[in-house]
């Protein structure tokens, strides 16, 4: 296993690796994810703490890839994906939304992978807890950032969904 890409900024004397296009940068993401959404998603990583942000560039790929395209196939070989533990899909359509909503669904999704949250049959048995879980954390991290208030008010329809799946 190689170095990891922030121990090797460090190595090179770069110190502010977390900045959004630092963040970009250390993706890597020009394939997996559409130009327009790649500043998007670094401006709403660049405002989760700092060993979230360092936990998910070492760990997680996100992909995010445009409605045209007809499919992508890569292999877990794959220079994107090599040392990783998984990747967050993003649908296209996010990218639409406003900077808050975008940021606490990036946000929400890095805590269900920070938190280790099942996939799957699992993860339907425990899905309001899991739910919750990630969105107190996507509140917790972005609170610095945007009004609690309104960040609790994107957590409402997550809660109305697992209220009548339950």
């Amino acid at each position: 296993m190689g170095e990891s890409k922030t121990k090797q900024l460090k190595r090179e004397g770069i110190d502010k690796f977390h900045t959004p296009e630092m963040i970009d940068y250390m993706f890597n993401s020009a394939e997996l994810v559409p130009p327009y959404a790649r500043g998007l998603l670094s401006n709403s990583l660049v405002l989760l703490p700092e060993e979230i942000i360092d936990f998910i560039v070492e760990n997680y790929v996100f992909i995010s890839r445009d409605e045209e395209e007809c499919g992508s196939q890569w292999t877990f070989n794959s220079v994107h994906f090599k040392d990783k533990k998984g990747f967050i899909l993003l649908a296209t359509k996010i990218w639409k939304k406003k900077s808050i909503e975008i940021a606490f669904i990036i946000a929400h999704e890095v805590a269900h992978a920070f938190k280790k949250h099942k996939t799957g049959v699992i993860a339907l048995k425990q899905g309001t807890k899991q739910e919750k879980e990630a969105n107190r954390l996507a509140v917790k991290w972005l609170s610095k950032h945007y009004k609690k208030k309104s960040l609790m008010k994107l957590c409402k329809p997550v809660n109305k969904i697992l209220k009548r799946a339950e």
